[in-house]
């Protein structure tokens, strides 16, 4: 159960399932968990300078670890 209660835990767990079952496990958004992927997360999304120059910014929910 601890693997699932806790959000990181749970967003890892979820990642393996969809690299291993695409199709069945596509139902939950695009997730980085931080700060261990946030060079993914940049390398999506560009730099700073790069959003400036975009007018549609994107909207993202950030959730700590281990806390409520």
């Amino acid at each position: 159960m601890y693997a699932l209660a806790r959000k990181d835990h749970l967003a890892r767990n979820l990642q393996r399932m969809r690299n291993q079952h695409p199709e069945e496990y596509k139902f939950f958004p695009q997730t980085w968990l931080l700060p261990a992927e946030f060079g993914e997360f940049k390398k999506q999304f560009g730099d700073e300078r790069s959003r400036r120059r975009k007018p549609n910014r994107k909207t993202f929910i950030s959730k700590p670890e281990a806390a409520a």
